[in-house]
């Protein structure tokens, strides 16, 4: 197992920014990306690496260190030109390593969130040392969870403090068992808001089901993008699509005439705006359509076992 010892606090940054710089010309060592049975993302190594024990309060300097770098031998390329978060937004991940890179728009920015989550969990792997009450049990597994999310921020936002664009502050949201109105949307379960933005982005648009996998889904208090495989070319990709996408859902919910007008002169080839009314043109849900069915899901009977699906550009 990797590890460094005896690293200054005051270094820690320095330190990551040192072993991010090292990713360049060098590829990914993954077998691809997967959801499991609770449909949480993950992708899957070549082989089982060690995750130290790490503290119930909070991931430490050290084991954030030693575990970025053997990221960085594993999936260099997801995290070529991202920046390490000292501070973790959201603060709530206090097990992950949080990674940004900011990608700028024409009205707005966005922010590319990869969040690699280390908290030991039932599916996690299997146990090498027990845990106790200080610390979570050491493991060996073959899956890293992680969430990969473009997040629309205020134009010039900082990077290590942005501030999301929040579509609203409350949304009623219909669904087959009931109606729900979220204030702070973390209080429920933002799943079934996520499928909502979906549906109102096309459903049509995407080959996996958005009760599977919801490519437009709500956090930081926003419409953000999934973006399954993080390349770099995906990301700058992802931007340019959500950033009309975006405009579109929140003047629906914002019914904010000066940003519908904002949004028809910036983007003219994406939106049209007839009577106050924003539309995405034809030309741009095809763009739409063929960015969201470069991915499907696939399982087989193996797969079907283990609870897990693929999910694979077509």
């Amino acid at each position: 197992m990797f590890m460094i010892k005896g690293i200054n606090k005051r270094n820690i940054s320095s330190e990551i920014a040192h072993i991010l710089r090292s990713v360049d010309n060098h590829s990914n060592i993954i077998n691809g990306v997967y959801i499991d049975e609770s449909l949480r993302e993950f992708f899957l190594l070549k082989e089982e690496i060690v995750i130290p024990a790490i503290p119930v309060s909070e991931i430490d300097d050290e084991n954030t260190i030693s575990l970025t770098a053997i990221m960085s031998g594993l999936i260099p390329e997801f995290l070529k030109d991202h920046f390490y978060l000292e501070h973790k937004n959201p603060r709530s991940e206090q097990h992950a390593i949080h990674f940004a890179r900011l990608v700028e728009g024409r009205t707005i920015d966005m922010v590319h969130m990869l969040r690699l989550d280390f908290k030991f969990t039932g599916t996690s792997g299997t146990i090498i040392t027990s845990g106790d009450t200080g610390t979570y049990p050491s493991f060996s597994t073959d899956r890293l969870y992680y969430k990969s999310r473009l997040v629309p921020v205020v134009k010039g936002s900082d990077i290590s403090s942005f501030e999301s664009l929040r579509l609203k502050d409350a949304v009623k949201v219909n669904t087959d068992r009931r109606l729900f109105t979220s204030v702070l949307f973390d209080e429920f379960n933002t799943r079934e808001i996520s499928i909502e933005l979906s549906r109102r982005a096309g459903s049509d648009n995407f080959r996996i089901p958005v009760t599977i996998y919801p490519f437009i889904t709500y956090d930081y208090f926003t419409a953000c993008m999934n973006i399954p495989l993080p390349f770099s070319g995906k990301i700058t990709e992802g931007a340019l699509i959500l950033e009309p996408l975006f405009l579109y859902l929140y003047c629906e919910f914002k019914n904010s005439e000066c940003t519908v007008q904002d949004a028809g002169t910036h983007w003219k080839e994406s939106i049209d705006v007839n009577d106050g009314i924003i539309k995405l043109n034809s030309e741009f849900k095809k763009k739409l359509s063929s960015f969201f069915s470069d991915y499907n899901v696939y399982t087989d009977e193996e797969l079907m076992i283990k609870g897990c699906r693929r999910i694979a550009e077509v």
